[in-house]
């Protein structure tokens, strides 16, 4: 396997991060780097707004009765300015305080297609859920949602960093309520929300946990190897110019001096997890697993391992989860199904070393 990548890293000129020889070195390096993918991919993070919360809805017998589900209102205020947004949040009743994932979901309510509050509740994890398009709408319009606080005209932002505030705000809230155990809380996406939860990951360290489900180019996938039929730098920002920063737009592949690989570093030495499909081509499996193992270096720095694996790519079925970042190939196509969550939920258990309750 040494000799592919060798060669794939000659033939693709890839990023390697193997000439660290200290902890103190590779930070530096990271601050560069989380201003770096600020100003060239996602765009600069807004400054905090402020906002207050409040309960709307309680049912403390959620669940069958071994579960407790509400709903928080975020009012966000500025001058004459107001936005709402609801975070539906569920756990299961345990004497102990609660490991909890902030999930952006493309949907509203629970359960939904992406989030199956079963599988969550029976693992013993919490849940805070937001719907991303409460948070601001998936397409040009920066007048409406959070974005309408800020000149998107002065501010160079993209939808991207806007959706991954609103995971920060929630873990605010979390970071108030006894139930939580603080010291083990998640930030979960799937495709273009899996790319969010990456730049939360970065940008808030509060968050042990990071799964970037499906999430493809300018997410896990390295923007200078990608696969035949996979997404591409260019034809991703055609597309998604409003998810990213209006400097990227001004770079390819070779000429961008950072790739995905080093946006996953700026996570070590905390819990990066990956899951792909066979079937979501556009996603680029091979690439994403090669970030992955280009990333790993940065976590030995630490005295710990970053993705451990067999040579060779991966196969269906393979899930890695020896080390700090998980990786795992499963059939089928784009899609964030129960049997995903089940993956991620039991290698935050066994990080844990805690027992299923």
């Amino acid at each position: 396997m040494k000799k592919i990548i060798d060669k794939l890293v000659r033939e693709h000129d890839l990023i390697t991060l193997d000439n660290y020889s200290n902890v103190e070195t590779w930070e530096r390096r990271r601050k560069d780097l989380k201003k770096e993918f600020a100003s060239k991919i996602y765009g600069q993070i807004p400054k905090r707004l402020k906002f207050e919360c409040k309960e709307i809805y309680n049912d403390d017998n959620y669940y069958a009765g071994s579960a407790k589900y509400k709903t928080i209102e975020f009012k966000f205020c500025d001058k004459d300015l107001v936005h709402t947004i609801n975070v539906e949040i569920a756990y299961p009743k345990f004497d102990s305080k609660v490991p909890f994932i902030v999930y952006l979901d493309f949907r509203q309510g629970l359960p939904t297609k992406f989030c199956p509050i079963e599988n969550i509740l029976d693992k013993g994890f919490g849940i805070a859920k937001v719907c991303y398009k409460d948070i601001t709408s998936d397409d040009e319009d920066f007048l409406n949602g959070l974005c309408k606080f800020y000149n998107h005209d002065e501010n160079d932002f993209g939808k991207i960093g806007i959706w991954s505030m609103m995971a920060s705000y929630i873990l605010d809230y979390l970071e108030n309520e006894e139930y939580v155990d603080l010291d083990n809380i998640a930030v979960a996406g799937c495709s273009r929300l899996g790319k969010t939860a990456l730049v939360v990951g970065v940008n808030d360290e509060r968050f042990k946990y990071v799964i970037a489900h499906n999430s493809g180019c300018l997410g896990v996938a390295l923007n200078r190897y990608v696969e035949e039929g996979s997404e591409d730098l260019n034809s991703i920002y055609n597309q998604f110019p409003y998810w990213f920063s209006k400097n990227i737009s001004t770079y390819n592949a070779k000429s961008l001096n950072i790739d995905q690989n080093l946006l996953l570093a700026c996570i070590a030495p905390r819990y990066v997890m990956v899951g792909t499909a066979f079937e979501d081509v556009w996603a680029g499996t091979n690439s994403q697993y090669l970030s992955c193992v280009l990333a790993s270096p940065i976590w030995e720095l630490y005295g710990s391992k970053g993705l451990v694996c067999k040579k060779r790519f991966p196969q269906i079925r393979d899930n890695f989860i020896k080390g700090n970042i998980q990786f795992f190939l499963r059939d089928g196509t784009h899609y964030l199904s129960g049997k995903d969550w089940d993956k991620y939920l039991e290698f935050m258990n066994l990080k844990m070393k805690r027992k299923r309750k």
